[in-house]
């Protein structure tokens, strides 16, 4: 599943963000699964990278 969150407000960016982050933590394992990339600093082979790694003892990931 795909989720693009993007707008000029931070605010509201970020209240997305944890909303999206509260619906997928269902087994409390997604602070361990959650990566935080640099869109300006990163290539896209790394974000497709994190996007194939499998949760660890989880069942979801989140690559921010």
């Amino acid at each position: 599943m795909l989720h693009i969150i993007y707008g000029p407000e931070p605010f509201l960016r970020r209240e997305a963000i944890l909303k999206l982050k509260a619906e997928l933590d269902t087994d409390g394992s997604l602070q361990t699964n959650t990566l935080v990339l640099d869109g300006r600093q990163t290539t896209v082979r790394e974000i497709m990278g994190a996007c194939d790694t499998a949760p660890f003892l989880g069942e979801k990931r989140l690559v921010i």
